[in-house]
């Protein structure tokens, strides 16, 4: 059960570890894996995991990371994030769903920047953040709304948190060394 278990990437290895000992209980690897990136795991836990400098998308399997989809649709991924059946990424400078069944991959969005962290706080709507600063709003067929850019005062904003019953946005900083939280009023 991935409730019991943390995943992290370290470059090109995902490692499992066990959340009560903080053991590492397995170690993930793929010759095709260059910067693994960000991890997300799905309701029925499924694992996917993006690279930063590849044009795959990976899932944990049995025993291995397997290559979920490869395609020079992808590359410089970052973010992910599943819902339903869907993964969510920024991929290309663009905001991108893959279909976890099909492997159709889908532009949702062109030009939002780098995205770090992706959060769905309603249907069609998500919070992203990009590692120079900017946090935005992404209203699908709506536009881009920014919502935080801290990238003249030199703070980088990292993957996101959100906690719905609070409407709490949690903004990791890089080299700032702190979680900065903030309110959703839309």
């Amino acid at each position: 059960c991935s409730k019991t278990k943390l995943y992290v990437t370290d470059i090109d290895r995902l490692l499992e570890i066990d959340l009560k000992t903080g053991s590492i209980l397995k170690e993930y690897r793929n010759s095709k894996s260059k910067s693994l990136n960000d991890v997300t795991v799905t309701s029925k836990g499924h694992v996917f995991v993006s690279d930063s400098d590849g044009d795959c998308v990976f899932h944990v399997g049995k025993d291995s990371l397997e290559v979920f989809i490869q395609s020079t649709q992808l590359g410089g991924m970052n973010g992910i994030f599943a819902k339903k059946n869907l993964l969510y990424l920024g991929s290309k400078g663009n905001f991108i769903s893959i279909n976890q069944k099909t492997k159709a991959i889908t532009v949702l969005m062109e030009k939002v920047g780098y995205l770090d962290g992706i959060e769905q706080i309603a249907p069609s709507v998500f919070v992203t953040s990009d590692w120079r600063g900017q946090v935005q709003l992404l209203r699908i067929g709506k536009g881009v709304e920014k919502l935080l850019d801290t990238t003249p005062l030199k703070i980088n904003a990292a993957d996101l948190g959100y906690i719905p019953s609070q409407k709490l946005l949690l903004v990791p900083t890089f080299l700032d060394n702190q979680v900065v939280a903030y309110k959703l009023n839309w």
